[in-house]
């Protein structure tokens, strides 16, 4: 291979990214090395700088703070290391991420500088110089993990033994201070997996090396806090022309969450309630626009935090006031139904007749009355009934609401 492609590969092998992993702006992490200038909201910081004897293991955090309305700007970043022989730069995410850079020189000192691009320039966030040892050494990378019917969880390791001969490496994984798996560890690159049940514990790795002389030195420890999980189920949708209902079920939890309800009209906060698990009716305004909205809040004894997130939103509109008439016209053999209704179309889906038990609600016959006719803002509806009605039925004509299954009754006959 000629001289300038061996080159040019072994440049692009410098940087490894084997712990490379991108989280939401609220994931936290233990500071070891901090420095955090803001421009734009936006805040950066290194969680960790592990040294190797010709590598280097970083966690960078960067973070834009923005409203829940507002549009983050997302300027492009990227990180620099360098000294005097050299210069890496790598393209940077959002969020935390972690990378082996490999290949550096031994016993050398370099600058990591975090910058960001304005368009004209690029301003540093963050500036920090590190140099590397020749040391036994060991790192846990960030946790990556997927919730399902179990929790998937992705892991990734790198070890190097130094000066010092080792024999074997494990990972051992704790959950609330309980050891429940050890892992084997290649010395090397290694990505683990491994499931986990869906709990809202604290976990921690612990990476150890056995030396030939069966010396156990311990490598490297992390702390894995998953995201908090709660189960519950939430909707909002209208039953009449001025009423919802707030269906709200949830599993109790060790971290006691409480769920509000928010209810927003014009822009501003009308009625805060505090949900308890049993369904509410609201009674509400006609022909009105709503935004709903429920939000969680919990005490995260783990992470010695509390939070407050938004977990459904829905906005409807109630109808207008419904404007009708019904004729009831009375034949030798039947009954014809006509019914007269301003804006149809800007409302309903649909006008249904139904004969049902008296009693028990239970529906024997349904059918769409017929749309025969139109004029200005009013629309003509009719159906024919051959048979009259038994003691025990009932006659029931509804519209259904448009983009709905919601039947508003609006006109009945009982015997």
């Amino acid at each position: 291979m000629p001289k300038d492609l061996k080159s040019e590969k072994k440049k692009k092998e410098r940087i490894k990214k084997v712990f490379q992993n991108s989280v939401s702006v609220t994931a936290s992490a233990a500071v070891v090395v901090v420095a955090t200038p803001l421009f734009d909201n936006v805040d950066a910081a290194f969680t960790e700088l592990k040294l190797l004897e010709d590598s280097i293991y970083y966690e960078l955090e960067v973070v834009e703070n923005v409203s829940e309305e507002a549009t983050p700007n997302a300027y492009p970043l990227r990180l620099i290391i360098e000294n005097q022989w050299e210069r890496i730069e790598v393209d940077l995410d959002y969020g935390i991420t972690g990378n082996v850079i490999e290949d550096l020189r031994p016993n050398a000192q370099y600058t990591f500088t975090v910058e960001m691009d304005k368009g004209l320039t690029w301003v540093t966030l963050l500036n920090e110089r590190v140099q590397t040892e020749s040391e036994l050494a060991g790192v846990i990378g960030l946790t990556r993990y997927e919730d399902n019917a179990q929790r998937s969880i992705e892991l990734d390791v790198f070890t190097q033994s130094g000066g010092i001969p080792i024999s074997f490496y494990f990972l051992e994984l704790y959950e609330d201070d309980l050891l429940i798996e050890t892992i084997d560890i290649i010395e090397g690159d290694q990505v683990v997996n491994t499931s986990l049940n869906i709990k809202n514990s604290t976990y921690d790795w612990v990476l150890k090396g056995v030396s030939e002389t069966g010396q156990l030195y311990e490598l490297d420890t992390k702390t894995f806090i998953p995201e908090a999980v709660f189960n519950y189920e939430f909707d909002i949708f209208l039953i009449s022309l001025d009423e919802v209902i707030v269906q709200n079920t949830w599993e109790s939890s060790d971290l006691n969450p409480i769920y509000t309800l928010e209810i927003m009209k014009d822009g501003q906060v009308i009625q805060e309630d505090t949900l308890t698990g049993v369904d509410e009716l609201l009674s509400l305004e006609t022909s009105t626009e709503y935004s709903f909205s429920i939000y969680l809040t919990y005490s995260d004894d783990r992470l010695m935090k509390t939070f407050k997130k938004r977990i459904y939103t829905k906005s409807i509109e109630t109808m207008d006031d419904i404007f009708f008439i019904v004729n009831e016209i009375i034949q030798s053999d039947g009954t014809l139904y006509l019914v007269n209704l301003e804006n149809f179309d800007d409302q309903f889906e649909s006008v249904k007749i139904q004969i049902r038990n008296a009693r028990t609600k239970r529906v024997t016959f349904e059918r769409d009355m017929r749309r025969i006719s139109d004029r200005f803002s009013t629309s003509l509806f009719e159906y024919r009934i051959d048979d009259y009605l038994d003691r025990d039925e009932e006659l029931v004509i509804s519209v259904i609401i448009k983009d709905t299954e919601i039947y508003i009754p609006i006109y009945t006959i009982t015997p």
